[in-house]
C-alpha cells in the first residue's frame, strides 16, 4: 500500500505485485551464486564449507519443528489470527495463508537436509542435486494442491437456475448479489452440493462467459472510487441502496432476505409460484434464493441534460446518501465541462431528452447511435478509467468524470455514432519496449553467429 500511495506510476499498473518478481529473480541469482561458492568451499574441505553444512541442517530442524507446532495448533492460530483481523477481505482467508507457511516450512526443511546430505562424502552430489531439483518442481506443482476448492470442469459449465433466467432476458443489465445472501445459507434445499449453492447465489467467478454483469466485478487491483461505491451499496439494504442501484444499470437483485418493497418486484425463486398471493408471501419468507426485479433501473447510457460541480468527497457522500441525485435529470461533474454552464437553473421539468441506442458492447469498444434535441450529456455507468477515448462522429472528444465514478460526454443537438474504446498508451509503450527487445536480440544473436564463421575460416 504505501508504494501504491506513493511511489510515481506505480499506481498506473494493472498488477503493482509484478514488482516482486523481479525481487524474485535477483534472490534466485544470487542463490544460485552462494550454490556456486559452497560447493567451491566443499570441494577444498574448508572447516568453513562443513560448518555451514551444519548450520543448514539445524535450520531445516528448526523449519521441521515451526511446522509441528502450526499443524498441532491449527485450529487456535486460525481462530486467533481472524480475531484480529488477519483474513479477508483485507487479506488473503487465514486458513490460506497458514497453509503457504507451512507449505514453505515444509519444503525448507527439506532442502536444507538435501543441502547437508550434499555436503557429505558418501552421497553420490549427481543423486541429491537431482532430488533438490525434483523438489522444487514438486513444490510448484503442489501449491495449493487439494487445498482450494476443485471442482469438475464440467460441472462448472452447467448453467444454474439463476444463470437461466437472467440468460432469458435481452436487456442490458447488470445484478447485484446481496451481502447477507452471500452468507446466508438456503436451509430448504439439502441435496444442493457446494457449487450448486454458489451457482444459484452467482457467486462463480466464471459468470463472464455468461453474458452477465455483476457489479462486485472481478478484484485485482480494486478502483478506490468503486471500492467506495460498493460499501454504500452493501452498508444498507437495497430499498435504501436504491438511487445507487438504479444509477449502476441493476435490474436484478438476488436475494435470500426478502425485499418489501413497491420499487422491487419478486420474478423468480427456487419455489413454483402458486396463484394465492397469501401462500406466495409466506413461501417468500422461507429462507431460499430469490431474484427481485428493480422497476425503476436506469439504461447502460442515457442523456442527461443538467450538471452540476462537486468540490470534494463530502458533497458526494451527501448527494448519494441523501439520495438527493436525480440521475436522469443531473450529472454531477469534478470540472467545468467546455461549452457547457453548470451553474444555470436546473430545469427538473425537461422534457424528451432523446434516445441512446447500443449497437456494440464489447470490451475494449462501446457502439452507441444517439439522438438529442438539444446539447446534453450523454452518461454511461461503466467506471472512469485512464486509456478509454471516446469519438463522437469520428472526432475525439473529452471524457468527464461524472457522479464520482462513471464517464460523461458533452453531446450536441442531432443523430450522432458515439465509439468508446480502450487504447491506453501504456499498453502502446509496453508493445514498443517488447519490439525494440526482440530487434536486439535478433541482431545480437545474427552478429554472433557472424563471428562464430569469420572465426572458423580464419582457424
Amino acid at each position: 500500500h504505501f508504494l501504491y500511495e506513493y511511489l510515481p506510476f506505480f499506481n498506473k499498473l494493472r498488477y503493482p505485485v509484478k514488482f516482486i518478481f523481479m525481487a524474485v529473480m535477483i534472490l534466485s541469482i544470487v542463490a544460485g551464486l552462494g550454490d556456486d561458492y559452497f560447493k567451491k568451499e566443499l570441494v577444498g574441505n574448508k572447516p568453513e564449507a562443513k560448518k555451514w553444512a551444519r548450520l543448514t541442517l539445524s535450520l531445516g530442524f528448526f523449519c521441521m519443528f515451526v511446522f509441528g507446532m502450526f499443524n498441532l495448533f491449527n485450529e487456535p492460530l486460525v481462530a486467533y489470527f481472524k480475531s484480529i483481523g488477519w483474513d479477508h477481505p483485507n487479506y488473503n482467508e487465514t486458513e490460506s495463508n497458514l497453509f503457504n507457511i507451512k507449505r514453505f516450512l515444509a519444503f525448507s526443511s527439506l532442502f536444507c537436509l538435501g543441502l547437508f546430505l550434499y555436503s557429505r562424502q558418501k552421497f553420490k552430489h549427481s543423486y541429491i542435486q537431482t532430488a533438490l531439483i525434483a523438489l522444487f518442481i514438486s513444490d510448484l506443482f503442489f501449491a495449493h494442491f487439494m487445498f482450494y476448492q476443485k471442482e469438475n470442469y464440467i460441472e462448472i459449465q452447467k448453467v444454474g437456475k439463476t444463470t437461466k433466467f437472467m440468460q432469458s432476458d435481452p436487456e442490458q443489465f447488470r445484478f447485484y448479489v446481496t451481502l447477507k445472501t452471500r452468507k446466508a445459507v438456503p436451509s430448504n434445499i439439502k441435496d444442493w452440493e457446494g457449487i450448486d449453492m454458489r451457482k444459484e447465489k452467482l457467486l462463480l467467478d466464471l459468470i463472464g462467459n455468461r453474458s452477465l454483469y455483476n457489479i462486485d466485478g472481478i478484484g485485482v487491483t480494486e478502483q478506490f472510487r468503486w471500492k467506495k461505491i460498493l460499501s454504500l451499496v452493501k452498508s444498507a439494504p437495497p430499498t435504501d441502496s436504491l438511487m445507487l442501484l438504479n444509477l449502476m444499470n441493476v435490474k436484478y437483485v438476488v436475494s435470500i432476505p426478502p425485499i418489501d418493497s413497491p420499487d422491487f418486484k419478486l420474478v423468480h425463486s427456487v419455489y413454483p409460484r402458486v396463484e394465492d398471493p397469501e401462500k406466495n408471501k409466506e413461501m417468500e419468507r422461507i429462507v431460499g434464493i430469490k431474484i427481485y426485479e428493480n422497476k425503476n433501473m436506469l439504461p447502460r447510457a442515457f442523456l442527461v441534460p443538467n450538471c452540476k460541480l462537486v468540490k470534494n468527497e463530502g458533497e458526494y457522500k451527501r448527494f448519494f446518501q441523501d439520495r438527493l441525485l436525480k440521475p436522469k435529470s443531473l450529472v454531477l461533474l469534478e470540472k467545468q465541462p467546455e461549452g457547457f454552464d453548470c451553474e444555470k437553473k436546473i430545469n427538473p421539468d425537461f422534457k424528451n431528452q432523446g434516445s441512446v441506442k447500443t449497437n456494440s458492447y464489447k470490451s475494449n469498444t462501446v457502439d452507441l447511435e444517439v439522438n438529442s434535441p438539444d446539447r446534453q450529456f450523454l452518461f454511461m455507468s461503466d467506471s472512469f478509467y485512464p486509456g478509454w477515448k471516446v469519438f463522437v462522429d469520428g472526432n475525439e472528444k473529452e471524457i468527464l468524470r461524472a457522479n464520482y465514478l462513471f464517464r460523461a460526454v458533452v453531446i450536441g443537438p442531432g443523430e450522432h455514432q458515439v465509439r468508446f474504446e480502450y487504447d491506453p498508451l501504456s499498453f502502446k509503450l509496453g508493445l514498443t519496449i517488447t519490439v525494440i527487445t526482440f530487434l536486439f536480440c535478433g541482431i545480437y544473436l545474427f552478429q554472433g553467429r557472424n563471428r562464430r564463421k569469420t572465426q572458423e575460416i580464419s582457424s
